[in-house]
């Protein structure tokens, strides 16, 4: 092989390690792009919520707001959601729900005093939420922010504050739809090419729910707490 022919194999050589090189980061590029489904688990830490009551009526005085804060325990549900990734953004649907319980209330005006209650608050939420990626490799933290509604039901079971010796007997039993927005931190890791395990923490917050007792006078709550959610992602 003379000198020219050896200095055109280098060069073929050098054009097709480049052409290579080429190929693999437009394939990495095409890699963070594309659609992905997610299911979580979701444990749900909801505040306390302030609420209020209209026209409650105590012994010898006027029709009042009673004014209290429901007990709620830390609760379970889960989440679906599916998307596309276009470089470091995300863009997805998702639908969650979970469910929290209570045992008490705490009267703040006009009387003072907690009383035992049972009390169910079931939250199933329709969100659109944006990521921004901040990272490569196999740990890919996020940060997100979501908007959507929430479909909101409150029960409880109980003595009423104005008359707490009477027989225990449904409070309320209503729901509300109303706007709801997600605040999200969170990290996922690759098992695989194309699956990752999730774990993220989510602020959510609602427009406060209202309805109406079982007198048919007004009721009203606040919806809002942190959230945990571990789960496994699907790259398409």
């Amino acid at each position: 092989m003379n000198t020219s022919s050896r200095a055109r194999v280098r060069l073929c050589t050098v054009a097709l390690w480049g052409a290579l090189s080429v190929a693999g980061v437009v394939h990495a590029a095409d890699d963070a792009s594309g659609w992905y489904i997610e299911g979580a688990a979701t444990y749900s830490m909801l505040k306390d919520a302030r609420g209020t009551v209209a026209n409650t009526v105590f012994a010898g005085a006027p029709p009042t707001t009673l004014h209290l804060v429901n007990n709620v325990n830390d609760g379970w549900g889960g989440l679906f959601a599916f998307g596309y990734r276009a470089g470091r953004f995300r863009l997805e649907g998702e639908i969650g729900r979970t469910t929290n319980d209570g045992d008490s209330y705490t009267t703040l005006t006009p009387v003072q005093g907690t009383f035992p209650m049972e009390g169910k608050f079931d939250v199933t939420r329709y969100m659109v939420n944006t990521h921004l990626e901040l990272g490569g490799g196999r740990w890919n933290p996020h940060l997100g922010i979501g908007v959507g509604k929430a479909d909101v039901r409150l029960w409880t079971f109980g003595a009423p504050a104005a008359a707490p010796n009477i027989p225990p007997r449904a409070l309320i039993d209503d729901s509300d739809t109303v706007l709801a927005y997600q605040l999200i931190a969170g990290v996922a890791y690759d098992l695989r090419a194309n699956l990752a395990l999730t774990a993220r923490y989510r602020w959510f917050e609602t427009a406060d729910p209202e309805g109406l007792d079982s007198r048919g006078e007004r009721i009203s709550r606040e919806m809002s707490g942190h959230n945990l959610d571990i789960g496994l992602r699907y790259r398409f």
